[in-house]
């Protein structure tokens, strides 16, 4: 009976949980450990949010192409380094920052089963500005899990964004509610104040401005946001909207599955 409890308690894996952000505050690590040289960044949103960036500049030859870089809503910005060292290294300039409630931004209150808030909008807005009015060159966007979703629909109407990469971006909120369900993971949307159009399926209603590409990233061991989802997206702009599948991964492990791959993958579509 005990060996079967044991057996219950170290398998907890085997039941879904509710995909939820989890903030953190605190940075388990800070760019000094990587030894890159970076620049703390305050960036302030129009309705009076403070957010925290880290600003990482190459030494490299493409030193007028920005990434900036929207994390998935769990832990904060210190969690992806090991993505902007391997960016940096091909010569991008990469930006990184916290939303809300996230890290050492702007205190927030966040309900940790909600997939995402509509601040977050305003956020990413507030980044592209701050880039665009600080460096010159183009600004590319990149995101995974909740940031490719933001990358795509904020980015698609942005004047100063070139091209995007999403990594397992939502669609529309209801269909990706409706696909995690499907899956047994249950998710709370925002009652209110999310914009359609920042929504990829909604945003590509709308004519692009500067955009010069998007690229959806999934994995095609992914039973739910996966290629034939986006396959349907892509429908609505084949011209602009292509799709990379990592094989026989999920969405959550496409960067681990093979992180120099991965890397260069982006690299060569940002370079096209």
């Amino acid at each position: 009976m005990f060996r079967l409890l044991l057996t219950v308690l170290l398998v907890p894996t085997l039941v879904p949980v509710a995909l939820a952000l989890k903030p953190s505050k605190e940075y388990k690590v800070r760019p000094e450990k990587y030894q890159i040289k970076y620049e703390e960044q305050s960036i302030s949103t129009p309705d009076g949010a403070t957010l925290k960036a880290w600003y990482f500049p190459t030494d490299k030859a493409r030193a007028f192409e920005h990434i900036i870089l929207s994390h998935n809503g769990e832990g904060n910005m210190a969690d992806v380094l090991p993505r902007v060292t391997q960016l940096t290294s091909y010569g991008f300039n990469v930006l990184i920052y916290d939303y809300r409630g996230f890290g050492e931004s702007s205190d927030f209150e966040i309900d940790e089963a909600m997939y995402i808030y509509p601040e977050f909008t305003t956020d990413l807005q507030a980044v592209i500005d701050h880039v665009g009015a600080k460096y010159t060159g183009n600004i590319h966007l990149y995101g995974f899990g909740i940031g490719a979703g933001l990358s795509f629909g904020v980015g698609w109407h942005h004047k100063k964004v070139k091209k995007i990469v999403a990594d397992s971006p939502f669609t529309s909120l209801a269909q990706t509610k409706q696909i995690l369900a499907a899956q047994g993971i249950n998710v709370k949307l925002p009652d209110f104040g999310y914009d359609k159009k920042h929504e990829p399926t909604f945003a590509l209603d709308g004519n692009p401005t500067t955009i010069r590409g998007v690229q959806i990233i999934c994995g095609g061991a992914e039973p739910g946001l996966n290629e034939k989802v986006y396959k349907e997206l892509q429908k609505k702009n084949k011209t602009l909207v292509s799709i990379h599948v990592i094989p026989n991964v999920k969405n959550d492990n496409t960067f681990e599955n093979n992180r120099d791959q991965y890397i260069k993958d982006i690299v060569a579509y940002l370079q096209k």
